[in-house]
């Protein structure tokens, strides 16, 4: 087959060349309308979701400000310039103004704060620590002042800048008042307190001047007492020696002349001298009493020979007179001759304690020691009768009142009961360093 010729090539004309830009200019604008396109879906989508997350936050916000207004606390943010954008309904309760009425304006020009240090320090403190609290006085729409407790926060934005100031007001008003009136009630209390110290003073000062003139008349009554006892003594010594060199004296010599009459009877008239022998039996017989009661007035061996040799004396004439067991012991430091007051009261005290026993206790045992322990001198007399009546230590007989006086005269301390295996216990302990 034959070859084909060669076409010539054609030339491009204009309109072809204006078709070929038109079409290039038409995909060039395709591709960035598709572009912007792009960019537009992008940026949309960013703006949906910066929208979501700003309602997001204010959803949050709102919530947040919801709860805000359940507290009973005032809840105000300030900007750094002290004017609010933020009023809580606990402010609204508080102070009187409504959210709308507050905010915008300077909270503490509103409030008509007082402060109880400068504001400069304050300020100065919530720069460097984030946070101030202390008490404020505010004054409410009413022109009520309350007292409040209060609690500043600084609030940062993202870089960490100050941005805004958050307060939390606490009515502390009534505590307050119960505090200064607590404060008040003190301060009575310590100006009565302190009244009744000066009068307790003053009483005290009457009382110990009393308690003086007390010691001083108990002193002059103890001294009194012992010049009494002495003087009592005294007169029973007295009446000792008259019994003894009087009477007893005048018995023994009319005992003698009976006795002679009595020899010079036995021939004429035998009836004459026993008579006469019966009466000289029965003066002797009052003469040895006359002798006993002279002794009991005041023993002469307490004067010569001291208190021992005087409870001895007490043993031996107590069993001859009731015919019972009675003996006087003493200690290892108890033969010492005990003369003064002292030993006077304290044969008082045994002789009447042994005469109980045996007249009316109908003891058949006595026992009477004396010893000296521990810088003071103890009496015992224990007996074996029928012991004390259960009231005998409250009606108290006289003889008992008597032993109590005696000791107290020499400042001791007299124990009268049953002992535990029967009988009458009688103790009497008395300071040595009363006895020379």
């Amino acid at each position: 087959m034959p070859a084909k010729p060669k076409s010539k090539p054609v030339r491009p004309t204009a309109e072809r060349k204006a078709i070929v830009a038109v079409n290039e200019a038409l995909l060039l604008g395709s591709l960035r309308q598709h572009e912007l396109t792009e960019s537009a879906e992008n940026l949309n989508a960013k703006l949906q979701e910066e929208i979501a997350g700003r309602q997001q936050t204010a959803r949050d916000l709102a919530e947040k400000a919801r709860l805000l207004d359940l507290t009973h606390d005032a809840i105000i943010v300030c900007d750094l310039k002290g004017r609010m954008n933020y009023w809580n309904h606990g402010a609204e309760q508080l102070y009187g103004w409504s959210s709308d009425e507050a905010l915008g304006q300077t909270s503490h020009a509103l409030l008509q704060t007082q402060f109880p240090q400068p504001m400069k320090q304050i300020t100065r403190q919530l720069s460097r620590t984030g946070w101030w609290m202390g008490e404020l006085v505010h004054t409410k729409r009413n022109g009520r002042r309350i007292t409040v407790l209060a609690r500043q926060t600084l609030d940062q934005n993202n870089p960490g800048e100050p941005a805004s100031v958050l307060h939390n007001f606490t009515d502390i008003t009534k505590r307050k008042q119960a505090e200064e009136a607590l404060l008040m009630a003190e301060a009575k209390l310590a100006d009565r307190a302190l009244h009744l110290e000066e009068i307790v003073a003053v009483r005290t000062a009457q009382l110990t001047t009393a308690h003086a003139q007390l010691l001083t008349e108990a002193d002059e009554r103890k001294r009194l007492e012992a010049e009494v006892a002495t003087a009592i003594e005294k007169e029973r010594e007295r009446l000792g020696q008259e019994l003894h060199d009087g009477l007893a004296q005048e018995l023994t010599g009319i005992t003698m002349m009976l006795h002679v009459l009595g020899r010079t009877l036995e021939k004429p008239a035998p009836a004459q001298a026993a008579e006469a022998d019966r009466l000289c039996g029965l003066l002797q017989h009052a003469h040895q009493n006359g002798r006993d009661l002279a002794k009991s007035f005041y023993p002469v061996e307490l004067e010569q020979h001291g208190l021992m040799a005087a409870l001895e004396g007490i043993a031996h004439r107590t069993q001859q007179q009731f015919s019972v067991s009675c003996t006087a012991t003493a200690g290892s430091n108890a033969r010492a001759r005990l003369k003064d007051i002292t030993s006077v009261q304290l044969f008082r005290i045994a002789q009447e304690a042994v005469q109980n026993a045996a007249k009316h206790a109908h003891a058949q045992n006595i026992s009477i020691r004396l010893s000296k322990k521990k810088g003071e001198w103890l009496l015992v007399v224990k007996d074996d009768g029928k012991g004390l009546p259960e009231d005998a230590t409250e009606s108290g007989g006289m003889g008992l009142r008597i032993m109590q006086y005696r000791a107290r005269i020499i400042q001791g301390k007299l124990s009268i009961c049953n002992d535990v295996n029967g009988g009458v216990l009688v103790t009497c302990s008395s300071p040595a360093a009363t006895s020379p």
